[in-house]
């Protein structure tokens, strides 16, 4: 029996314009929205968090 999985990504873009697209877990995947503004956590190419800055979401979302 084969048991298949989903891998999910997701590009971060930077202020610099600069992008890196990092493999996050599925439920992390969830909360994160086309727009979202924060501060990334990463080590080399590994996803270690993101904290979503509620202001600036709010203001591009407008």
């Amino acid at each position: 029996m084969t048991r298949g999985y989903t891998r999910y990504y997701v590009t971060f873009e930077f202020e610099s314009g600069d992008r890196l697209e990092l493999m996050v877990d599925g439920s992390e995947y969830g909360m994160l929205a086309e727009g979202d503004c924060g501060m990334l956590s990463f080590q080399g190419t590994r996803y270690l968090g993101f904290v979503r800055d509620r202001t600036q979401s709010l203001t591009n979302s407008n």
